[in-house]
């Protein structure tokens, strides 16, 4: 059974900057439709 494929838009997350050492990982598993957003486009990573 294949999963259908989600695609979201890149979300720049207010709290999340480029240079942190999971940007990456989040910018991708949030495109792939794993992980959401707050609605106030922060991801409070820590």
């Amino acid at each position: 059974m294949q999963l259908p494929s989600v695609k979201q838009t890149v979300v720049e997350f207010t709290d999340v900057s480029n240079n942190y050492w999971g940007y990456q990982a989040i910018q991708t598993t949030s495109c792939g439709g794993f992980l959401s957003r707050y609605p106030n486009k922060t991801f409070k990573p820590e």
